[in-house]
């Protein structure tokens, strides 16, 4: 796997690499806004 890894032109292992980090942002932002939510329904309406 990583012989195949390394004759993999930059431009692909870029790509790869950015989507990795796409999918882990958008990943991280859905826990982030679910957690969110839940903590302000624990806290009292505002007024």
């Amino acid at each position: 796997m990583l012989e195949f890894l390394q004759s993999l032109p930059s431009w692909a292992l870029n790509a790869m690499a950015m989507a990795v980090g796409i999918i882990l942002a958008v990943g991280i932002g859905l826990l982030f806004g679910r957690w969110l939510r839940k903590m302000s329904a624990k806290l009292p309406p505002r007024e």
